[in-house]
Parts: structure tokens; C-alpha cells; sequence
């Protein structure tokens, strides 16, 4: 180690002088800086958990814990407030938004979904594309939009108004202007 480097002040020779201090001197013995300090030092090699003392695996493995727990509290507390959008059929037409200019200009057919809310398409181009649910709307017909029933309920209303609607201005008092003259 000491010719790779040339000298003893390096950093690679004394993360290598680190590692020589930390290896065990015999299979099954302490190595030096157990010997010396009751622990392994710290070094630029990852530790498995298992090779630690008990009472640190049971202190990583309640820190999981923690973490497991404060995260199912902030995916709840995102929830709480957070729409649930319908499920789109696989094989239907939508519209797909740009991400950087926001608008809605691609049309797409879905092929799948990939995860909870993250579906497969497949562009008129050929090309296959990945997006969130947010990102996706629902392509509609001009067969689907009168169909609704928000429309025809619409439509039911505008045609029992066989009135003609002719607006007028209102009727109000109207005085004559009152003129000084001298």
C-alpha cells in the first residue's frame, strides 16, 4: 500500500491503514481497534446489521420502526385531503397533459397499469409512455358529452321555455330637465 501511494499522508493510505486496523487478527478474534477501543471504527466500508453488537441491531431495528411509523402518519395526513380520481378502463381514449407547458395536447389509448396510480399508453405515434393518474383526462365524444344526464336534464329545461325572450328596458320615472333662465 505504502508504494501505490508513495507517501503516508494520503487519504487512500489511511483508509487502507483504517481497514488493517478494523480487520479481525485471527478468524474469530478482535482485530486492534476492538482491542483497543472495545468497537470497530467507523470506515468507508459498509456494515451489515447483523454484525453488530445486540443492543445496536435492536436500536437500528427500532429506528425502522420509527421511520415506518412516521411515514404511514404522512402518507395519512396527505391523504386526508387528497382526492381519490376513478380508475380509467384499459383500451379507452384520454388526454395526456405536457408536463412543462401544462396543456392538454396529447391523445393516447391506455394499455395497462403499471402501479396504483400510474398507467401505460400508447401514443398514435407508436411510442409507449408512463404517467400519473393526475396527468390523465378522460377523452370525450360528442356522443358521450349529450348522453350525460347533467345535459339532458339541461336540454328538458331549455325546451319547456317556448317564450320568446325579447329583453326589454325597464320602464322608470323619466322628469323633465329643469332649465334656469334669467
Amino acid at each position: 500500500m505504502l508504494l501505490k501511494t508513495g507517501n503516508t499522508e494520503s487519504e487512500a493510505f489511511q483508509e487502507g491503514l483504517l481497514e488493517l486496523r478494523n480487520t479481525p487478527l485471527r478468524h474469530g478474534s478482535l482485530s486492534p481497534s476492538q482491542i483497543v477501543f472495545g468497537r470497530p471504527m467507523r470506515s468507508r466500508l459498509p456494515v451489515h446489521n447483523l454484525s453488530l453488537a445486540e443492543d445496536w441491531q435492536e436500536r437500528l431495528n427500532e429506528h425502522d420502526r420509527h421511520i415506518a411509523k412516521q411515514h404511514e402518519y404522512a402518507k395519512n395526513h396527505y391523504n386526508k385531503t387528497s382526492n381519490e380520481l376513478k380508475p380509467i378502463p384499459i383500451g379507452s381514449k384520454v388526454w395526456i397533459q405536457d408536463p412543462t407547458s401544462k396543456i392538454w395536447d396529447r391523445t393516447a389509448t391506455v394499455q395497462g397499469k403499471k402501479q396504483d396510480k400510474e398507467y401505460i399508453f400508447l401514443l398514435p405515434s407508436g411510442r409507449t409512455l408512463c404517467r400519473n393518474r393526475r396527468f390523465i383526462r378522460i377523452l370525450r365524444t360528442r356522443e358521450d358529452i349529450i348522453t350525460t344526464p347533467q345535459c339532458e336534464s339541461t336540454l328538458k329545461d331549455n325546451s319547456q321555455t317556448n317564450e320568446p325572450s325579447n329583453p326589454q328596458r325597464p320602464n322608470r320615472l323619466r322628469f323633465a330637465p329643469i332649465k334656469f333662465t334669467p
